[in-house]
């Protein structure tokens, strides 16, 4: 089931804790200085899955296609003091 975009500020859970899930995008608004989100496998900063990176001043957008990115334990996204924003467009593993 596709969930709604989740838009955050800070570093936190992504969905639902420990819980499946796939990114389909990532839309990421830097402010002064270029900033970088890491998206983890799981539900803290453990095992990194991928690591984005913004650019200064204005918003980027990264697309992970059909198949977007699988998180087999869920996903954990750590923001730097450069984001503004990042919002993830994700899907809810269903069990």
């Amino acid at each position: 089931m596709r969930g709604s975009p989740e838009k955050i500020t800070t570093s936190q859970v992504i969905g639902t804790s420990g819980k499946p899930l796939r990114v389909y995008h990532v839309s990421l608004m830097s402010g002064g200085a270029a900033s970088t989100l890491k998206l983890y496998n799981g539900t803290d900063a453990t095992t990194i899955h991928r690591e984005l990176t913004g650019t200064s001043g204005e918003a980027k957008e990264f697309d992970f296609g059909e198949q977007g990115i699988f998180f087999p334990a869920g996903c954990y996204a750590a923001v730097d003091a450069n984001i503004t924003y990042a919002t993830i467009d994700r899907e809810k593993w269903i069990n």
